[in-house]
Order: C-alpha cells, then structure tokens, then sequence
C-alpha cells in the first residue's frame, strides 16, 4: 500500500500537469462571449460565458453556465441552467429539462414556461450587497456578530461558490468519482489517510529547506497540488453524501446538483457544532484525496 501511495503521488505531479493542459483545452474550446441557438439548431456541447449574453431559440444538449451577462431561453435546453450575477429569462416557450440555478442575479420566469428540474434562487444582488454591507458595518462596531462566525460565514460562502463550480465544469468526473467511492469506500479512506501523512512529513520537509530558499519552489508546488486535490475532493464528497441522502429519503426525482446542495447543508450544519466541524471536514478531505487521486480526478475506474 505505502508503494502504491508514493507512485500515486509520482502520477499526480504528471496528471496534474495533464489537468492543467486539458483545462485550457476546456476552456478554449466552450467558453464563448456571446451565443446564439438558432431555431433550427442543435447544439451539443457545454456553453460557458463570462459577461456574455446567451439566447437559445432552438435546442441544447448539455448545461449552459454564465458569469455575468443574461442567459435568455425560447427553445429548450436539455440539462441544468446556471447563472452566477446573470440575468435569466426564460420566455413563454422556453423550457430547461434540468434545473435552474441563479446564485446574485435574476431570474425571470414566465408562467408558460417548462422547468422540470428544481429552481435554486439564491439572493439578488442588492440581497448580496445588503448582506455584505450588514457584515462589514458588524464588524467595525463590533456588535454585530462575533469575528469568528463573520470568518465562518465567508468561508462557507467561498466553498459554495467554488464548489458549485467544479460540479457544474466537471459534472461528469465527480459523478463518476463519486460512484467509484461508494465501490470502494474503505480502500479510498485508506489511501487518503496515507496521502496526507505523506503531504505532512513533506509540508514540514519543505518548510525547513525553504528556510534556505531551496525547498520554496517545491513547497509552493505542494500547497498548490494539495489544493488542487481538496477542491475537487469536497466537491465529489459533497455530491456523494447528498446523493446517498437523497436515495436513502427516497428522493428519486433529485437532480446532480441538488445532491450537492444537500452535502453543502450537511457541510453548513456541521460547521457550525464544536468538535464535530473539525472531524467532518477532516473525513472529507481524507477520503476527498483518496477518490481523486485513485480514480485520476474521475477519469479512471479503480482496480484492484
């Protein structure tokens, strides 16, 4: 096992130069300014915008994704529906097989429109600022809430966003990782714990060669790895616990992303229980380093 640990750590500095590349690659290939679907038109792939406007007339097959700018819906599109400080609006004939998730911005839904999946509307933007102003007045008063819950709550907010946006770009990786762990959810649990005794003895390694400058390009290298990892990590083990939450309801007409919003509440509730945050969160980063490392960030079956 401690052999099979130290080549999985050899293999991620290779992969994670490959997930980098493919990133760009990502990235290059579906993030556009502004989009048209014509009536007639399927479109296949993903659709992301930064500060572009989206109208579909006709048809898309996979999610769209908007940071800024408006996302208008005539035709249909045949997954989930994301906007981040974007305007969307979907018409008389629009209709959105999956859900629709508009986190500081609008939403604007005529009542002949389709929606099969759930709506998640979380807070406009005056809602944000207002929040945000409440917060910053708290804390140089002093009177609002304690500093430490103020820090919580920012955290929280920082993991939702981040979080909800590894899912939505790489939905079909944490799907797939996510399933591999509920195979193999002991030897996942393993790993993880062992890969993080590794990152510990190498983290204190490196901070005493940084002490003479040689271990500071690793040691940033390391930290940046490890990141890198925790991220996509959570991120499979919220969807995990929410998904398995939602099977054992028998919640069987939940959507991918409600899964993930039901790990984050489970994320929120314990965060907030003494003890018992430190303990979860430690759970989810040891089995979030197993999942992404055995199964290659969700790109390959485990065996045994």
């Amino acid at each position: 096992m401690r052999k099979q640990a130290f080549s999985n750590i050899l293999i991620f500095l290779i992969l994670l130069q490959l997930f980098s590349v493919n990133l760009f690659s990502y990235f290059e290939n579906n993030l556009k300014k502004d989009v048209v679907i014509g009536k007639d038109e399927v479109y296949k792939k993903e659709i992301v915008t930064f500060g572009g406007d989206s109208l579909i007339e006709g048809k898309t097959l996979d999610s769209i994704v908007a940071f800024g700018g408006s996302i208008t819906i005539r035709g249909e599109v045949d997954d989930d529906v994301v906007g981040f400080g974007s305007k969307i609006a979907i018409e008389s004939r629009g209709k959105v097989t999956g859900s629709v998730v508009c986190i500081g911005g609008e939403l604007i839904k005529d009542p002949e429109s389709i929606i099969e999946g759930e709506i998640v509307y979380l807070m406009s933007k005056g809602d944000v600022y207002n929040y945000l102003n409440k917060i910053s007045k708290g804390i140089l008063s002093f009177s609002f809430v304690p500093i430490l819950f103020i820090i919580k709550i920012i955290l929280l907010f920082f993991w939702f966003f981040i979080v909800l946006f590894v899912f939505v770009v790489f939905q079909r990786q944490v799907v797939f990782s996510s399933s591999e762990l509920t195979k193999h959810l002991g030897r996942f649990g393993a790993m993880g714990f062992i890969v993080f005794i590794i990152f510990i003895f190498l983290l204190i390694f490196f901070c005493i060669l940084s002490i003479i400058l040689i271990g500071l390009p690793f040691l940033i290298l390391l930290i940046f790895a490890y990141l890198v990892i925790k991220i996509f990590g959570r991120t499979v083990l919220l969807y995990w616990i929410g998904k398995n939450f939602s099977v054992a309801l028998g919640w069987k007409s939940a959507s991918e992303i409600s899964c993930v919003l039901v790990g984050f509440v489970f994320l929120m509730i314990f965060s907030f229980i003494p003890g018992l945050s430190i303990l979860f969160t430690f759970l989810l980063d040891i089995f979030g380093l197993g999942t992404v490392l055995l199964t290659r960030f969700g790109t390959k079956a485990y065996s045994v």
